[in-house]
């Protein structure tokens, strides 16, 4: 980005309210503040909205994603099961967790939240995972 001169508010010119608001937005263009502001605020267009993915699309999403690796494991376990039930205790185990461990808990509580599993002492995939 280029340095821009700025010219100060205060250099003894009588600045009319509408004037001031359209020499502060003049100054922060300069700057390139408000380009940044725009492309911060516009929506990057290659990034699909999760509402509209389904199936595989989906899955992959969710796990690049998912920062906790036990929800990871979670999911993957069950999107193996293809939307079968598995019981919360074998869950566990067969993710390498303690049924009640505190990090299992919150992988679950995660993927509730998202809605990417279901049920309590029973659970499954959602359906939009397979779709």
């Amino acid at each position: 980005m280029v340095a821009a001169k700025l010219i100060p508010l205060n250099s003894g010119v009588e600045w009319e309210p509408h004037h001031l608001e359209a020499e502060i937005a003049a100054q922060l263009d300069r700057t390139g503040v408000v380009a940044l502001v725009r492309a911060i605020l516009q929506p990057a267009s290659t990034t699909p909205k999760v509402s509209t993915l389904r199936g595989a699309a989906l899955r992959e999403y969710w796990i690049s994603q998912l920062s906790s690796k036990a929800a990871r494991d979670v999911l993957n376990v069950l999107v193996g099961r293809r939307g079968g039930q598995v019981s919360a205790h074998d869950l566990a185990q067969l993710t390498g967790y303690l049924a009640k461990s505190q990090t299992f808990k919150r992988a679950l509580a995660l993927l509730r939240k998202h809605e990417l599993i279901s049920g309590s002492g029973w659970l499954r995939a959602s359906e939009t995972l397979f779709d």
